[in-house]
Formats: structure tokens, C-alpha cells, sequence
């Protein structure tokens, strides 16, 4: 990672690949904060396409393990109410 000055942009992201939290083919908008810059990339599924933004690598955000999809872009629930539905089905299948 490399740190930098701050940036903030307003995004949009397209889920072109299985997560927990969003279909196929889902677009949601939102927000990303940058303090860092990936470098290099060389492994890790990510599972949506920037339409506008950064994101984490290669024009991609989302890195997704297991139950846990960890992005550059900040979604807020309310805007995003789909993300709140999917989240609370992950919990009760735990």
C-alpha cells in the first residue's frame, strides 16, 4: 500500500460476480474515501466493476472471502437497502 493525501469521489458499482451481499447485476452508488493505493495485485476474487471510482484494483472493488465482502466504496444502508436485506439474511443463516 501506498499513503497519500486524501480523496474523495462519489461511485458507482455494477456486481458482475457471486458476494453476500448483492445479485448479479446490481448497481449501487456511493462514496470512497482514499488514504492508500493498492500497488500491486496478484490474487483475491473481486466481485464488482466500477463504473465511476477507483475502487480497490484494475477498475474492481470487493474483495470477497467467505461471508465477508470488504470495499473501497462506502455505502449507507438507507441508500443501499438491498445490502441491509442481504446482510440480515447472512446473520440468521449463522
Amino acid at each position: 500500500l501506498e499513503f497519500r493525501r486524501v480523496l474523495f469521489r462519489s461511485t458507482e458499482f455494477v456486481a458482475d460476480n457471486e458476494n453476500p451481499f448483492f445479485q448479479r447485476g446490481f448497481i449501487a452508488r456511493g462514496h470512497e474515501f482514499r488514504y492508500s493505493k493498492v500497488q500491486q495485485w496478484d490474487g483475491g476474487k473481486l466481485t464488482l466493476t466500477m463504473r465511476r471510482g477507483v475502487g480497490f484494483a484494475g477498475g474492481r472493488d470487493g474483495l470477497c472471502r467467505e461471508n465477508t465482502l470488504a470495499l473501497y466504496t462506502h455505502l449507507h444502508a438507507l441508500g443501499t437497502p438491498q445490502w441491509a436485506r442481504c446482510f440480515m439474511e447472512r446473520v440468521r443463516e449463522q
